[in-house]
């Protein structure tokens, strides 16, 4: 069986920080009832908030998690931060995906899934 890493890049300090959580938490869950292991690096807000860092301590971090991860799944937004990201996945050969659609007909895996249909939610089944 092959494990596949998908790597969530999505809108985190541009708007509602609470809300833009919520959609990669949503996503995160998803990922991994689908049978994907998700690796989501806005889980460092939580780590933000005990102890507050630069930005750009932040993005560092996120490249090297990037650089371990099969492909990537970029929520749709505005996002400074993910528009760097998926620039450096592509610069390292790693798919970007725009729906959990076009992820699991490029990316399939053989775990059985517990949910069908997430399309009304990310733009695709």
């Amino acid at each position: 069986m092959s494990k596949i890493a998908v790597y969530v890049a999505g809108p985190y300090t541009l708007g509602d920080v609470g809300a833009n959580m919520n959609r990669h938490l949503d996503m995160y869950n998803v990922l991994l009832d689908c049978g994907y292991y998700p690796l989501m690096p806005c889980l460092n807000h939580f780590l933000h908030m005990y102890k507050p860092r630069d930005y750009e301590v932040w993005l560092d971090l996120d490249f090297v998690l990037l650089e371990r991860a099969n492909c990537m799944i970029r929520l749709e937004g505005e996002s400074p931060g993910s528009d760097r990201e998926e620039a450096y996945a592509k610069e390292l050969g790693i798919p970007v995906y725009h729906s959990l659609g076009e992820l699991r007909a490029k990316e399939p895996v053989k775990r059985e899934q517990k949910y069908k249909n997430y399309g009304f939610v990310f733009g695709g089944n």
